[in-house]
């Protein structure tokens, strides 16, 4: 099972060589080694998208489970937005995996909601 934080990191880093690629193409087409390389990148970053894809479609059904960052432990994805990621982690609670530009995933605890309400 993949951790939330190398997932959240995989795909925040991966779009720059893309666009990399991009603009290189853009700018030296035909160029005989960056056909290859630009074809590579492509070929998975449609991959990437396409598994994205159906993790989507996991977690409309609440069946989308990452590692807990800190545990290991199999986790229920809660939701996220944008560059958030929030997982319920059966031993930690909750964890909060956010990306930032051009560096690794964070991760952090957050503690449950209704324990706080209950005290």
């Amino acid at each position: 099972m993949i951790n939330a934080k190398t997932w959240q990191t995989v795909c925040g880093l991966v779009l720059y060589p893309f666009f990399l690629g991009a603009a290189a193409t853009f700018l030296q087409p035909g160029h005989p080694w960056l056909i290859p390389i630009v074809k590579f990148f492509n070929i998975f970053f449609v991959a990437l998208c396409a598994l994205g894809a159906c993790m989507g479609v996991l977690f409309c059904l609440r069946r989308l489970y990452f590692g807990c960052p800190f545990c290991r432990a199999r986790s229920r994805v809660l939701g996220g937005s944008g560059k958030v990621l929030c997982v319920d982690c059966p031993s930690c609670g909750r964890v909060v995996v956010t990306c930032r530009l051009f560096r690794t995933a964070t991760a952090e605890l957050v503690g449950d909601e209704d324990e706080e309400d209950e005290e």
